[in-house]
């Protein structure tokens, strides 16, 4: 896809859509910087949908100017949320990651930490703990499972059920699933989904938020075919990509 061809210097800016992280963890996985806009900040018109509650549009380039110029280009003159100089924290979701992730991110944050208090980033004047936890990003999730499930059959359910037998067994298993979401659990879950979303902007305000982008590195490919740790991987990653929904 995208993330490799940026990887592989075949292309500079690799756009696409990130519904729970299609953007942000490929490019995690090799390296990349990724960014999923917020909502509505890009129309989705003519883009096929996967969640309509969830879809952005997103890019991904092997430079942080890259990215920016990309971004002036598709979002022109738009208005500007005004962030406070505080940047947010969450060590109860260190548990949420790989040990290697963990020392990984904690010896950036200690990074960002000193320079903060040393005055050396300028756009930053203080650092406090976010009251995210585990439990709570579960919640999120299964909120997520439910709306972006519903919204995922009803626009590509037909499609699916053509192609059953062409598409990979874990992804086939996922529509399933998502086949005997009712209307009225999704009712429900778009109610808890504003709750949720009105719960994260009370914690978050105009302040930036810092967390790890994916629960651990790529997984790795087992030569016997096992994709057992590559859903246990992608499950504890959606932990933390819900949050952005």
């Amino acid at each position: 896809g995208p993330a490799s061809a940026v990887a592989c210097g075949q292309a500079d800016i690799g756009l696409g859509t990130d519904t729970a992280g299609s953007i942000r963890i490929p490019a995690s996985y090799q390296g990349l910087w990724g960014i999923r806009t917020s909502h509505n900040r890009i129309s989705t018109d003519m883009i096929l949908p996967l969640s309509q509650s969830f879809d952005t549009v997103g890019w991904m380039t092997r430079d942080a100017q890259t990215l920016a110029f990309a971004g002036n280009a598709l979002i022109p003159d738009r208005d500007r949320i005004s962030l406070s100089r505080t940047l947010l924290m969450c060590d109860k979701l260190n548990e949420c990651v790989t040990p290697d992730v963990h020392e990984a991110f904690d010896h950036f944050c200690n990074g960002v930490r000193s320079a903060v208090s040393n005055e050396r980033i300028n756009t930053l004047r203080s650092i406090d703990q976010a009251p995210f936890d585990p439990m709570m990003l579960d919640n999120f999730l299964s909120i997520f499972q439910v709306v972006r499930g519903f919204e995922a059959w009803r626009n590509n359910g037909e499609w699916i059920s053509e192609h059953h037998n062409d598409i990979a067994p874990e992804i086939a298993a996922r529509f399933d699933h998502d086949s005997h979401i009712s209307h009225s659990q999704y009712m429900r879950g778009l109610e808890h989904l504003q709750q949720a979303r009105s719960a994260i902007r009370e914690i978050v305000g105009n302040n930036t938020l810092l967390i790890p982008t994916a629960s651990s590195t790529a997984p790795m490919i087992m030569p016997n075919g096992d994709i057992s740790n590559i859903e246990d991987a992608r499950a504890r990653t959606l932990r933390l990509t819900s949050i952005a929904g």
